[in-house]
Formats: structure tokens, sequence, C-alpha cells
């Protein structure tokens, strides 16, 4: 049983064909989608079913719970103190390895265990969704993000994902993407 089921019938098939084409994007691991929903779900204050949904995905395809609190801890300051407190409330409820998390180690807020591309990756979401503007943050997280070896077609993934909550930011996007490409 999915998060959606007891919602109307016609929307959960809608989210559910949307999810299968998500998570089977080609140009984007999977640890990589799994990190930008979790961060479109907290830009968007969604700590409660989106968030559920996208880590239980997330837990399918071979993220560990564990590895998405990391994220969530990482987005902290791009989202905001309450959001992530509400999201690590939700995690440490709902997944035994999760409680079994305390005391600080470093890797927690995501230096151990995601990668600098993840990590990049994660703040061009987060530049789409909250900056609403893509300005020069935006540019610069492209910019680290293709130092860490994305592409163009990883960046647009990203944009595409962040459809769901909004597509014209992410058309906004993908024409600031396209000119910064140019340059």
């Amino acid at each position: 049983m999915t998060h959606v089921d007891t919602l109307d019938p016609h929307f959960e098939a809608a989210a559910a064909a949307a999810s299968r084409y998500a998570w089977t994007l080609p140009d984007l691991s999977m640890r990589e989608k799994a990190f930008v929903s979790i961060a479109t779900d907290l830009c968007a204050g969604n700590t409660g079913l989106a968030l559920a949904t996208h880590v239980e995905g997330a837990t399918r395809h071979g993220v560990t719970a564990a590895e998405c609190l990391v994220a969530v801890r990482y987005l902290a300051p791009y989202v905001g103190q309450l959001t992530t407190a509400r999201a690590v409330g939700q995690l440490r409820r709902e997944y035994p390895e999760v409680r079994a998390i305390d005391g600080p180690d470093g890797c927690e807020w995501g230096e151990g265990s995601l990668t600098p591309r993840e990590r990049a990756l994660i703040r061009v979401a987060t530049d789409v969704l909250n900056n609403q503007t893509v300005d020069e943050t935006f540019e610069l997280h492209l910019g680290l993000a293709v130092a860490a070896g994305a592409g163009t077609p990883q960046l647009r993934a990203v944009l595409l994902l962040t459809a769901e909550y909004g597509t014209a930011r992410a058309w906004h996007a993908y024409q600031a993407l396209r000119r910064w490409a140019q340059r």
C-alpha cells in the first residue's frame, strides 16, 4: 500500500504514473533522483505525505533512510530550520535506523555520504524552487554541478523533477540554463 492509495483514484493514477516516469529518468542515478525529490519536498515545506512517499521510493531503490536523513540535514540552510526539524522528526518516527542515529559525527550533515555532485544537484533544485529568480546562486550551483561531473542532460533532469512543484518555475530555470550553457 502506498501513501496515495487513500486519495482520489484519478489522482492516485496520475501520481503513480508521474512517479514511475521520474524514477526511470536515465540521466540521474537513483540516489540523485531520491535526493532531488527530497529537496523539492522540503523546498515546498512538504514534510508529510510527499516526503514519506519519496523516502519510501528512495528506500525501494537502494537509498537508506539514514542517507535520506543526511540529505534532509544538508538541506537545512536552504529550506530553513523548522522545515528541517519537521522532516527529521518524521524520519525518526518512521524508520528505526534513523532513530538509532544520535550524536554528531560530521557526516550526519552530509559531508560524508553525499557526493559533491549530489550536493550540487540538490542545490540546483533548491535554487529553482526557493529562489524563483534563478539568479547568481543558480549559476554558481550550475557551475558546481558541472565541476562535479554533471552535464546538461543531468541538469535538465533535475529541472524536470522540480516541475512537480511548479512548471512555471521549471520553465524559467530551463531558459536560464539554456542561456548559461551558451556562454
